[in-house]
């Protein structure tokens, strides 16, 4: 629900750029894709602005989760940097297609403890180069010092729509080892 907010809120203010941020990188075969150009956004749309519109407000009157709505009110409490480009993508791969959302992170650590306090009992785990949590069926949250990487995965084939840990790991750390030759900005 937060990323599905974060990216909601963005897309209505989006503006276009034509900036390369070669910290956030997307497959060459990716089909949709978006980005958001962090600090334009946030140069012409103030948060507190943000907060009292009529839509926001009806938004937030029918959310019940109290989380969400504090970190809608204080986004700057997330880790995120709010500031930076953020990238959404849909990439299909062998008979998985992948969701994705990706920005930078100004302090990883207050990011970990956003996605502890949101999803209690869930475990954060050490992939080697980067950390992650399950935080659905299909869904991981993985993070470095400077990135995160939000992935939901989907079965286009078989029983259960749900993709395996291990191929929702896979594809994290293929995203973080994307070569520049590989993606879209090549």
């Amino acid at each position: 629900k937060i990323f599905t907010t974060v990216v909601i809120a963005y897309l209505l203010f989006a503006s276009c750029s034509s900036s390369k941020n070669k910290a956030l990188r997307v497959p060459k075969d990716a089909s949709t894709v978006i980005r958001l150009n962090g600090a334009s956004i946030t140069s012409k749309a103030n948060w507190n602005d943000l907060i009292r519109a009529d839509w926001y407000r009806r938004a937030r009157q029918m959310n019940t989760d109290s989380f969400d709505k504090q970190l809608m009110e204080h986004p700057e409490q997330s880790g995120i940097e709010l500031k930076s480009d953020f990238i959404y993508f849909t990439h299909k791969r062998d008979f998985t297609t992948y969701s994705v959302f990706e920005g930078n992170l100004k302090s990883a650590s207050d990011f970990e403890k956003l996605l502890k306090e949101k999803n209690p009992g869930k475990k954060v785990e050490d992939a080697g180069p980067f950390h992650y949590m399950l935080v659905g069926n299909s869904d991981l949250v993985s993070w470095t010092k400077s990135k995160f990487v939000y992935i939901e995965g989907q079965q286009l084939m078989g029983q259960s729509p749900s993709v395996p840990l291990d191929s929702l790991t896979a594809y994290a750390k293929s995203i973080y080892d994307l070569e520049m030759q590989n993606s879209i900005e090549s």
